[in-house]
């Protein structure tokens, strides 16, 4: 089993806390939204996730079976799509879906022929990202994080740039690649999390 534990853990830039004293445990096969208004510290909270952040205080712990796992090895059991994620638009579509698989491998054993399929982008599986919209970026992004065999997901605000077709292809995604997996997702927007089944507001530690 995978666990990723933070203990009291706070962020703060310069003297200004974002959160503070923050206790959550993350464990295998649940699903947690964040929730707070727009600059309120959820992507922030997300990269201390993903271990791109540390905190300024307190402590946060990725354990599989027990075990604490390396900090070099972390990328091993995270993924994460934002819209702050630069793809490597030089690649193809189907570069950046075989460099992302030869380093965290493929959920469920999924080809990559049946990924390209999945993400409704096949036709321009062979052309530059630099070539694509924003919204195919953000079906790539999404792609790459849930077909990557990773324990925990996490998402913030998933629906940048996707229009009523990428929410449905969205939503389908998740409920596919979601088994047994930890799911975070960042936003406050409903229908990007209404399927998880544990909410957190960053509001509450504010002022903690």
């Amino acid at each position: 089993m995978t666990e990723l534990e933070l203990l009291k853990a706070g962020r703060r830039y310069n003297r200004n806390w974002i959160f503070r004293n923050l206790d959550l445990q993350l464990i295998e096969d649940s699903s947690l939204a964040i929730l707070g208004p727009n600059g309120s510290g959820k992507s922030t909270l997300i990269q201390l996730l993903a271990g791109y952040l540390s905190p300024s205080e307190g402590t946060i712990s990725l354990r599989k079976n027990g075990k604490e796992i390396d900090s070099s090895q972390i990328y091993r059991y995270i993924s994460l799509a934002a819209p702050y994620i630069e793809l490597l638009e030089e690649f193809s579509f189907q570069e950046q879906l075989a460099f992302n698989l030869s380093l965290k491998g493929s959920f469920g054993g999924y080809s990559e022929e049946y990924l390209i399929d999945r993400s409704g982008l096949k036709k321009a599986g062979n052309r530059p990202i630099k070539q694509f919209s924003s919204g195919m970026k953000q079906r790539v992004k999404l792609l790459l994080a849930c077909s990557a065999d990773t324990a925990i997901v996490l998402l913030d605000e998933p629906l940048t740039n996707l229009d009523q077709q990428g929410l449905l292809w969205y939503q389908e995604l998740v409920r596919d690649f979601a088994r047994g997996r930890t799911i975070v997702v960042a936003s406050n927007n409903l229908a990007e999390y209404s399927f998880c089944e544990h909410r957190l507001s960053i509001e509450d530690y504010k002022n903690c």
